[in-house]
């Protein structure tokens, strides 16, 4: 799954306007995520805990192809009706 998220979130960050924006950009999310799974690793996170981790790290500045206020909401949008399927399993919320 997250290689279809990674395809998803690049589509999106390539073909807007965050493929000219400085900062919220493809490489900047690479580099989240890159960061990401340095930290779960490091503190032991198992892959399925990881995976929601990982998956909010590609879609964090998706929001940025449309607008700056309010991107969050916007980066939200791009999953309709949960299209990844992502569980996140309440022992994680601890």
């Amino acid at each position: 799954m997250i290689n279809r998220v990674h395809d998803y979130c690049t589509n999106i960050l390539l073909t807007s306007k965050c493929a000219n924006l400085a900062f919220h950009n493809v490489e900047h999310t690479k580099e989240v995520v890159n960061n990401v799974n340095v930290i779960s690793d490091y503190i032991g996170l198992t892959v399925k805990e990881k995976e929601p981790i990982v998956i909010a790290a590609w879609f964090h500045d998706t929001g940025h192809s449309e607008r700056y206020q309010g991107h969050e909401d916007v980066s939200e949008r791009f999953i309709p009706n949960n299209k990844f399927h992502v569980v996140i399993p309440v022992s994680s919320c601890n």
